[in-house]
């Protein structure tokens, strides 16, 4: 009927009447945030009023239960290694199974061991764990980072591979870009790369358990279970193809891009090639037409003795431009893609990996490698000056994208055509098929310095917090703030104008004027579920949306009032509170 009943009962324990009562928790780990107390007074008054455990179950336990001799845990060294245990085992299995995967390496995979054992020698496992521990063990060091390393390696030993096989080049010579991109994806799919992962036995190493109860076991105290089983507790497809991305993301970081030819080559993940290798995408050879294309090369570029000058006329030359005698700069754009991939993943992981979350990293690099920044770098440069093209359009969209550059336009507020973008891929392409990889990174750091630079000022002054704000796309942060709340409906101007009645002005160029019957413009109209806020004019389409984005989600983001009025209505919403959602409008 009571504790002392109970405690005598069970386990012979007589608790006295006056004894404190405790709070207490089974747990299976120790956080990390676990708080201690200095006094000895443990009783119900002096726990915390916020349980770090608060997901737990809680039962009240005598004094005398834990702290006397006769107690079931009555000596605290037992106490904390029962608690300690399962996590020292964790460890230490980790530690062994990295240990293995090396020596395993050292035997399957020679060139990957050797890199691996270097590794280890120089700095211990803790990298070469990582680079095996899958998110799902919920561990803090990760493959994640080097896995997105990865993957840009990869993509670029496939581009390699296939320009450089000798069973495939002179095919692909005349492959479409297109063509190259099917080929390449179908190298690097997921399937393919567990494939290989299973067949070095890599999956028997991969970390991929928590450390949870009735989750892990050490491996020696593991029971007989069924195929069925087993099959549930082994690595998913997609973790072992991230294995190999994240193994070639480590050795490209530690030992750069030879080693992982070598390695590639040894998995298998690339069609066989050596760097040294003549390239598929080679021009032909002679003198370029354009003396002062080389010449912005090289100042964009840093690389100027080209041994084959008319890979810069390619690179120049439009799809459009079919009266010339080299090809259009499709396959040197799809071979820049490559290079300007890796060039910007290493940066970021170098600079903020440690810092920055993963997502944002991501995000980052979609900015930096976007349309808009190509644009916008290629224009710096010149670079449009010497397209050779026959498009009669695109002098019209250059000069309304040069006026929008010239009026201070953000990132976001301008849109600039895609060939001028496309020209600084291709030029990195042709610097990649001219030389090697060491000269194309080069390049490629310093035809991208100029918003490089502003990122690494921008985290110095704000701290890595500031790539979430600034390089998101307006549109990705309305929707991330309100939901689905508000709705951008674009059309031609004169539609809008015979059409809506709501709204009697519209911003356009900074300015607002009445709608009229113009077929020129484009106007993205917000909705706040179904009520007009705000019109946005603009010339192109993408402009006009991207700013209407931007200025409603800063009008929110800075009027704190607002901001609570519209979480509270997605809030309503989401809940399906109709009434109180339409009152808030």
């Amino acid at each position: 009927k009571t504790y002392r009943d109970y405690f005598m009962n069970i386990y012979a324990i007589e608790v006295a009447r006056d004894t404190p009562l405790f709070e207490a928790q089974h747990i299976w780990s120790l956080p990390s945030g676990l708080r201690r107390q200095r006094n000895k007074d443990l009783s119900r008054t002096a726990m915390p009023e916020k349980s770090d455990f608060s997901s737990l179950e809680v039962v009240d336990l005598p004094a005398s239960s834990i702290c006397l001799e006769a107690s079931p845990i009555a000596n605290a060294h037992i106490s904390l290694l029962c608690l300690f245990l399962p996590q020292f085992l964790f460890v230490f299995e980790r530690q062994q199974k990295t240990e293995a995967f090396v020596k395993h390496c050292e035997t399957t995979i020679p060139t990957l061991g050797k890199c691996l054992r270097k590794l280890v020698t120089i700095s211990g496992y803790p990298k070469v764990a990582t680079a095996i521990t899958a998110k799902s063990c919920d561990q803090d060091d990760n493959y994640d980072i080097w896995e997105w390393v990865g993957d840009a390696v990869l993509k670029l030993l496939q581009t390699d591979s296939l320009l450089k096989s000798s069973h495939l080049k002179h095919f692909v010579r005349y492959l479409h870009e297109g063509d190259l991109s099917m080929l390449r994806a179908a190298l690097g799919t997921n399937d393919r790369l567990k494939e290989i992962s299973t067949h070095f036995r890599l999956d028997d190493f991969v970390l991929s358990v928590p450390l949870s109860r009735a989750v892990w076991l050490p491996s020696v105290m593991k029971h007989r279970q069924s195929d069925v089983a087993h099959a549930q507790d082994a690595p998913r497809a997609k973790v072992l193809a991230d294995v190999i991305e994240s193994i070639l993301g480590l050795i490209y970081l530690e030992f750069g891009y030879d080693a992982c030819i070598h390695v590639g080559n040894e998995l298998g993940v690339t069609l066989q090639f050596k760097d040294s290798d003549e390239n598929a995408a080679n021009s032909e050879s002679g003198e370029s037409e354009n003396r002062d294309r080389l010449d912005i090369v090289h100042l964009c570029t840093g690389y100027k003795n080209f041994n084959r000058p008319k890979l810069v006329d390619e690179a120049f030359t439009h799809p459009s431009a079919i009266d010339t005698t080299v090809p259009s700069y499709q396959r040197l754009e799809w071979i820049g893609d490559a290079v300007i991939c890796l060039c910007v993943r290493e940066w970021l992981s170098k600079r903020y990996s440690h810092e920055a979350a993963l997502g944002d990293l991501v995000m980052t690099e979609a900015a930096l490698v976007s349309n808009e920044t190509l644009g916008f770098l290629s224009m710096r440069y010149g670079l449009q000056q010497y397209l050779n093209h026959r498009d009669h359009s695109l002098p019209k969209r250059i000069e309304s994208y040069f006026l929008n550059v010239q009026d201070g336009s953000c990132l976001w507020a301008a849109d600039p055509p895609k060939p001028i973008s496309d020209i600084v891929e291709s030029i990195l392409g042709a610097v990649h098929v001219d030389s090697n990889f060491a000269v194309s990174l080069a390049a490629a750091t310093q035809i991208l310095s100029p918003v490089l630079r502003v990122v690494d000022n921008a985290t110095k002054e704000n701290g890595v917090g500031i790539l979430r704000r600034m390089m998101k796309h307006p549109k990705k942060s309305l929707q991330e703030m309100a939901g689905e709340l508000f709705d951008i409906n674009t059309c031609v101007e004169s539609r809008f104008t015979a059409s809506s009645r709501a709204l009697y002005h519209i911003l356009h160029k900074g300015h607002w004027r009445h709608p009229a019957n113009d077929e020129s413009c484009h106007v993205s109209c917000v909705t706040l579920l179904g009520t007009p806020i705000v019109a946005v004019a603009d010339e192109s389409l993408a402009i006009s949306k991207n700013r209407a984005s931007a200025l409603i989600f800063h009008a929110i983001d800075r009027n704190p009032d607002m901001k609570e009025r519209i979480n509270r209505l997605r809030s309503n919403v989401e809940r399906g509170i109709a009434s109180a959602a339409c009152d808030e409008v």
